[in-house]
């Protein structure tokens, strides 16, 4: 986000020292970062929308092949989040997948955000666990067609649906707390001199844009995510969790259940990566703060990230691919 406004009010500083315009045409977006630069000489005319960042920020791109033509477009996040609890839902209901509270006492092993069909001989593999497991998806949707379905059904696997666990009371608690927590941020946001410095570059100043867009993004997510913290700690403190698998450990589920449990803990390599000597500097350590084991595809993987992160190699598990394997 920054980088492009950056990037744009940098070529148009330029592009006014060089032609010395009267007036200037451009997106109401970039308004404020251009109108800190260009003085009171220069006019400035804007177009589109005033709220375009909303629009912007308040979208999820959906991808899917219709045949072998890619397709894409944008839908709301509330609409987005409409379906996807309603899919899980009704097929839960319907198919009897729901996690519910007569499985608290269950042994459990939660799965953070896994794409089902991606993991099918994963899933497959612990058929005959002996206690159940609970695929914990806030933001994809656990059965989206009838080979994801197969899978959920087919491999004692349980639903966790954030909703059902969230009280009318809880919301109206996290609605308070939201409230609370957004005026606070506000306050700080909005009177932070040491924050305007920082966000200065070359005469440049970037503080107001990005503070407007990181506004945007607590006033859309907050409630949202107190609910999911709710609801989760409820899943934890109630229920028999014996390990929690993830595929990273920076994303807002994924550092939420690892925060609140206490159990053993598996970070998934999902991805392929080859490092040689050319390539090594670019070599980043995909986890910051995972806390128990890593399971990666290959030996070679192991000895990179003993010898290249300093990673105990007791912490390390070598599995092969789980997509594959």
């Amino acid at each position: 986000f920054l980088m492009e406004k950056l990037i744009f009010a940098t070529k148009i500083k330029n592009v006014i020292n060089e032609l010395k315009p009267r007036k200037i045409f451009l997106e109401r977006r970039y308004e404020d970062i251009v109108s800190d630069f260009v003085g009171n000489n220069i006019e400035i005319n804007t177009f589109l929308k005033k709220d375009l960042v909303r629009d912007d920020s308040d979208k999820i791109k959906i991808k899917f092949n219709f045949g072998k033509h890619p397709l894409s477009f944008k839908i709301s996040k509330k609409l987005y989040k409409k379906i996807k609890k309603n899919t899980d839902s009704i097929s839960s209901t319907i198919y009897d997948l729901s996690f519910t509270e007569k499985d608290f006492n269950k042994k459990t092993i939660i799965f953070v955000e896994f794409n089902t069909e991606l993991f099918s001989k994963l899933f497959q593999s612990l058929k005959d666990y002996d206690g159940i497991v609970v695929l914990a998806n806030y933001r994809r949707p656990t059965i989206w067609n009838k080979e994801t379905l197969d899978i959920v059904r087919n491999n004692n696997c349980k639903i966790f649906n954030f909703e059902r666990f969230v009280s009318k009371e809880d919301k109206i608690n996290v609605k308070n707390l939201s409230e609370e927590f957004l005026k606070k941020i506000l306050d700080f946001l909005n009177n932070s001199i040491e924050l305007e410095k920082f966000f200065e570059f070359d005469g440049i100043q970037l503080w107001k844009t990005f503070r407007d867009w990181l506004i945007i993004k607590y006033q859309i997510q907050m409630f949202d995510s107190l609910l999911m913290i709710s609801a989760g700690k409820e899943l934890v403190e109630k229920s028999d969790i014996r390990c929690l698998v993830s595929l990273n450990d920076i994303g807002v589920t994924e550092k939420m259940f690892s925060e609140l449990t206490n159990c053993d803990s598996i970070i998934l390599q999902h991805g392929f990566k080859e490092t040689i000597t050319d390539t090594i500097r670019f070599d980043k350590l995909d986890y910051v703060n995972f806390k128990d084991k890593l399971a990666v595809w290959s030996k070679r993987r192991k000895d990179e990230l003993i010898k290249n992160f300093g990673i105990d190699e007791n912490k390390i598990i070598v599995t092969g691919s789980p997509r594959h394997d």
